[in-house]
């Protein structure tokens, strides 16, 4: 893939990934304020039902009170009451063609003789039943086996019925009229308890689903009354919810049931919490995802990178030493050089050590790829550490000498290391062969130990170009080069330090590096005492 093809992808991922954070935040936002409405609405149905249970626990208590208004009504009407009284009684106490009206006896008992009839026979005036006294009336016998009650009698009865009735009715309302205009003017919290108003809130608020923690309180007119819970914050805001109460009521101040709700907030994020969760995890699933693609886009761009590099490097290494051979063995094949012992002896001698040359680069290789498979398996064994570091020295002995460098060693006698010499051994080669490499000047390297506690640290110090922070940091990755050397001033491919590395780590030691550009480098190796 070309860096522009990588480039736009890129851009693309980029800008549906904003897209889809801004379409969750979007979505969530919306929901968050639908719930907020529903759940409002919820707490204000709620209070409003609240409200009607309490007006009705109000009302029950005034039907319970046992007021009786009838003898006020009884005085106010006593004529009506005489008529009524008066017609209930009959006494039969002259003749049998008299009857007398008065307040002793039934009606209906009087009239019940088995042996008679008789008709009434008078005008139907209300005077006949004033409270005065007994009234007669003329009466005749018409005959026997026969019973039966003039209809006027009847109607005076039925009347009578009525206006009972009636004076119930208009008892129960005046009764209701009464103690609610009294009422009216009784304070509220004298009314009801703090209990009941809680109990009433709390069941309507479970009945909405709702369980949010709350505190009330009940105002009249512009001031709280002293039914309110012990949480209700006066000082704040008087309420998130307010709702009348006693709206039918016709005298006193307006009245207003208030509601506050600390953790609301904390109440609709906690039902929301799924949602929540779900969204952020989609949404990091999708971050994860676009990280992972590019970062797998930009190492594998770096891969590519470092392939090239690699086979450049590789090439370079191979084609000079290969040059180098061919034009010897030319020169050998050269009839001038077939009586010349010591030419012959110098162009074999070049066609060894660029062999040579060949073969470690190949070795190196080969290297990288067993540490990588883990099949390298350390054969260590405990050696005095200046016998591996006089080995190393002597193998980069002529490389010095040919740059006409200066190499010194201060090592203890004493100090004894567990380590495979041979690995070991290559790891001081490659860090004396980069000394030597990048030394603009004659090459000015020194190598010491110095034992702290139960531990050795080897310095190998030289006065080469120095290397730079972000070098620094990179320094033990595999193929890495500094820039001086991907334009092959320098010979190599990068891998030598990253295999010193792998070594050092596998002996459960560290190796470290002081730099700075100009001023050469430190290496820092730490191993364990044997």
């Amino acid at each position: 893939m070309t860096t522009g093809n990588s480039r736009y992808l890129i851009g693309l991922i980029t800008l549906a990934l904003i897209g889809s954070i801004a379409l969750q935040v979007w979505l969530f936002s919306n929901a968050l304020e639908v719930r907020r409405a529903r759940f409002k609405s919820d707490v204000l149905d709620a209070m409003r039902n609240a409200g009607e249970q309490i007006e009705g626990v109000d009302a029950m208590r005034l039907l319970d009170s046992e007021t009786n208004f009838r003898p006020w009504l009884t005085e106010q009407i006593p004529e009506v009451f005489s008529v009524v009284d008066s017609a209930q009684q009959l006494d039969i106490e002259a003749a049998q063609d008299q009857l007398l009206l008065s307040q002793s006896s039934a009606l209906e008992e009087d009239l019940a003789d088995s042996g008679s009839f008789y008709t009434f026979r008078y005008e139907a005036d209300t005077t006949y039943f004033a409270p005065g006294g007994p009234l007669r009336v003329e009466v005749s016998q018409e005959g026997a086996g026969r019973r039966s009650v003039d209809g006027k009698i009847r109607l005076y009865l039925g009347q009578m019925q009525r206006v009972e009735e009636r004076v119930l009715t208009m008892d129960t309302v005046l009764q209701t009229f009464v103690r609610s205009s009294v009422r009216d003017w009784v304070p509220i919290d004298s009314r009801f308890e703090n209990e009941l108003i809680d109990s009433i809130i709390r069941a309507e608020l479970e009945h909405k689903g709702v369980g949010a923690e709350y505190q009330y309180a009940v105002q009249e007119g512009d001031y709280l009354t002293a039914l309110k819970s012990e949480g209700f914050d006066e000082e704040a805001s008087r309420s998130n919810y307010k709702v009348p109460i006693f709206r039918s009521d016709l005298w006193g101040s307006p009245r207003f049931l208030l509601l506050q709700m600390p953790g609301r907030e904390a109440y609709i994020y906690g039902e929301m919490w799924m949602m929540f969760a779900l969204s952020i995890l989609f949404t990091l699933g999708v971050i994860i995802t676009f990280w992972s693609t590019i970062r797998q886009m930009l190492r594998q761009k770096k891969i590519n990178s470092i392939k090239n590099d690699f086979i450049n490097n590789m090439t370079h290494e191979f084609k000079t030493p290969l040059a180098t051979i061919n034009l010897a063995i030319d020169a050998l094949n050269s009839p001038k050089l077939s009586e010349d012992v010591d030419k012959r002896k110098h162009y074999t001698n070049i066609i060894k050590k660029e062999n040579e040359r060949m073969h470690k680069q190949v070795e190196h290789v080969l290297q990288m790829s067993l540490l990588d498979k883990g099949d390298i398996q350390l054969k260590k064994e405990v050696t005095p550490l200046l016998h591996v570091v006089e080995d190393a020295c002597t193998h980069m002995a002529l490389a010095i000498e040919g740059r006409e460098g200066v190499l010194t060693t201060d090592i203890p006698e004493d100090v004894k290391v567990s380590l495979d010499l041979h690995h070991f051994t290559n790891v001081l080669i490659n860090i004396l062969d980069n000394a030597v490499k990048y030394s603009v000047s004659a090459p000015e390297i020194s190598v010491r130990a110095a034992v702290e506690g139960n531990k050795v640290q080897l310095y190998i110090q030289d006065n080469g170009i120095g290397m730079s922070k972000d070098v620094r940091e990179h320094i033990f990755d595999r193929f890495y080069r500094a820039e001086r050397g991907n334009v092959h001033t320098v010979k190599g491919h990068g891998l030598g330090l990253a295999y010193a590395k792998e070594i050092i780590d596998m002996h459960n030691g560290e190796i470290r590096v002081k730099s700075s550009v100009g001023q050469g480098s430190t290496f820092i190796i730490t191993l364990d005492l044997a």
